[in-house]
């Protein structure tokens, strides 16, 4: 329709089933002020459209959440309770989720717009020159729009960008932990999705493999070279911290969280709490002579062994190992070499070696074992003592138990349950070397025990 009032001529056009519109618009012509609003497109007839406009948005967008989004809902509850929990070691985690995600929103990748057709197979390589063509922040999809392209176009980019295929597979992994845990932080943005991860559904053989295992041990030039400078560091815990980790195998946040009440010196025992481990179990770590050693010259200023934290520690190290002129050093490098001498010195058995460091995929551990020593595993002393309360058991076996065995006066016969209850007492006195733990058969059993075999 057309109306016309005196110099003010306005055009506008209305629906079959929108007559009452339709009236509002002609009673806004009569007065000035609806001439005005009119003129601004604020009159009440272009209202009504704007609501319901704005109404059917609503509902088209209701549910849907941009992975962007996702990420902060993700962050806020299962990363930042982490980040105050106060406990080092899982600070330093979550620190380390937190930085991946902010990384991995700001990621540009590529996509063809809706209603364009995707290039495909020979076509393929001319995807840049396609008609919708562009690029935008992986965060700023809305998730439901992303598919499997999107996500393995993620992978491309960040392998192209030079990026190690295990830290590319880490970030995907991360990202859909992201929209899977979206159930619990957004379940209306979940439910929209209909169950389906489009980072479940990128193309990972593109990350297979990648992990570069390090095996680097550090020889006894390069431990005496690093300790001379660590003896030059105003803090005096920096040698004994890499001392206790050099002796005993253990990880630098267990050390760095270690208190005086965890250490039996006397029973040669460290009691690590669930808190504190890699696996979330508590463990038993037994002290070598050198482990013992290195605590018994340790200062004892308050309840905590250490004083250094995660970070701090982590750049004094760095700092050192350049003063040094070492490259390629780690601090995880002390658990390595700590194996190697367990290996040389005391037992060739990856099972007893796994239970002494803490490693928690033993099965492969038991497996090299088996291959390496196939008769043992049919003719094991399992050893099961209590001393001030808490049990710990011993596998005999290797050279160190065949020297104990002459030491002790074992002769070719067979021992019997007396005899080897009496030998197991002075073994765990005569040498401080973990063996793995499982409930022994010869305990109160009359079987002689072939110490040959063992």
């Amino acid at each position: 329709m057309r109306v016309e009032r005196g110099d003010f001529v306005v055009d506008r056009s209305f629906g079959q089933d929108e007559l009452e519109r339709a009236k509002i618009f002609l009673a806004d012509t009569k007065t000035p002020q609806g001439r005005l609003l009119i003129a601004q497109g604020r009159d009440r007839a272009s209202l009504m459209v704007s609501e319901i406009e704005r109404l059917a948005a609503e509902f088209i967008m209701e549910g849907r959440c941009t992975l962007g989004h996702a990420i902060d809902s993700y962050l806020r509850a299962y990363v930042t309770p982490l980040i105050d929990c106060g406990v080092d070691k899982v600070q330093q985690t979550a620190k380390a989720a937190r930085a991946r995600l902010e990384s991995c929103r700001n990621i540009e990748i590529s996509y063809i717009k809706s209603g364009f057709v995707v290039p495909s197979g020979p076509l393929a390589g001319l995807r840049e020159h396609a008609k919708g063509f562009a690029k935008q922040k992986i965060g700023d999809f809305y998730i439901d729009d992303l598919t499997e392209q999107e996500t393995t176009e993620y992978i491309d980019v960040r392998l192209r960008q030079g990026k190690a295929k295990s830290t590319v597979k880490r970030e995907i992994y991360a990202l859909q932990a992201v929209v899977n845990k979206l159930r619990f932080t957004d379940n209306k943005a979940w439910k929209r999705l209909n169950g389906h991860n489009p980072f479940a559904e990128a193309d990972k053989a593109k990350v297979k493999g990648g992990e570069r295992r390090r095996r680097r041990i550090i020889s006894p030039d390069e431990e005496e070279a690093l300790l001379t400078e660590l003896r030059k560091c105003r803090n005096k815990e920096m040698p004994l911290i890499f001392a206790v980790a050099i002796s005993t195998g253990m990880r630098r946040a267990e050390i760095l969280g270690l208190l005086w009440s965890q250490i039996d010196v006397e029973r040669r025992v460290i009691n690590l709490d669930a808190d504190q481990t890699k696996a979330d179990e508590e463990r038993l770590v037994i002290l070598l002579p050198e482990a013992v050693a290195a605590f018994k010259v340790i200062p004892r200023v308050d309840e905590r062994v250490f004083h250094y934290k995660i970070e701090g520690f982590k750049t004094v190290f760095r700092r050192v190992l350049e003063r040094a002129k070492l490259d390629g050093i780690h601090m995880h490098d002390t658990r390595r070499s700590f194996i190697s001498r367990v290996l040389k010195d005391i037992t060739s058995s990856p099972v007893a070696i796994a239970d002494m460091i803490g490693a928690t995929q033993r099965g492969e551990f038991a497996e090299a074992d088996h291959r390496a020593h196939p008769a043992r595993q049919h003719d094991r002393c399992w050893l099961h003592s209590n001393g001030g309360g808490a049990a710990f058991s011993c596998w005999a076996q290797g050279r160190a138990n065949d020297r104990a065995l002459r030491e002790h006066g074992a002769g070719e016969e067979g021992l019997t349950n007396h005899d080897l209850q009496r030998f197991l007492g002075a073994l765990m006195t005569s040498i401080s070397v973990p063996y793995v733990v499982k409930k022994s058969e010869f305990i109160n059993c009359p079987v002689p025990f072939d110490h040959k075999r063992a």
